[in-house]
């Protein structure tokens, strides 16, 4: 495992459906999660079909086994975290590999390659501004999370829309 941008990444699972993920949190971990939570929110963001598909579902799984589920748009900024995210995740990202694109170029898959060049041109004054948004909103996001402990939502690739 490589790390890509040092201050974004975590460990954590995939999975093609959320079936699979709980098979697969079961294997790893022993039994289902027992975390008990009273309310969850399903933020209302853009997304491919299949995506909001699977997203409705857990809502409404949520919602049979008693559990409370707001709909809530995004918190104000919003978009811009999510674009200070791919900011951050595209400089760190770029300066930690731009050694091995160096020697490698293309060869490392063409859509990595791109977003090392495209980390590359950007300037320390992008990522500071990057930065100091994500830290603007941790007040926010951790506000929204007191009153919401648990919540359905997802970043679409590509850019907010």
């Amino acid at each position: 495992m490589l790390p890509f941008a040092p201050s974004l990444d975590t460990v954590g699972f995939f999975a093609a459906t959320a079936a699979e993920m709980a098979s697969l949190w079961i294997r790893s971990f022993g039994e289902p999660s027992s975390d008990s939570f009273p309310r969850a929110a399903h933020f209302r963001i853009p997304a491919d079909d299949s995506t909001a598909l699977a997203i409705h579902s857990a809502a409404e799984k949520l919602r049979a086994d008693g559990k409370t589920v707001e709909e809530l748009d995004p918190p104000e900024g919003w978009h811009r975290l999510t674009a200070a995210a791919r900011t951050i995740n595209a400089y760190e990202g770029a300066r930690t590999h731009a050694e091995r694109y160096r020697e490698f170029g293309e060869r490392m898959g063409h859509r990595l390659a791109e977003l090392i060049r495209g980390g590359l041109a950007m300037s320390e004054g992008e990522y500071q501004e990057a930065l100091a948004c994500v830290s603007e909103m941790r007040g926010v996001v951790a506000k929204l999370l007191r009153h919401t402990p648990r919540s359905l939502a997802l970043q679409p690739p590509g850019q907010p829309r």
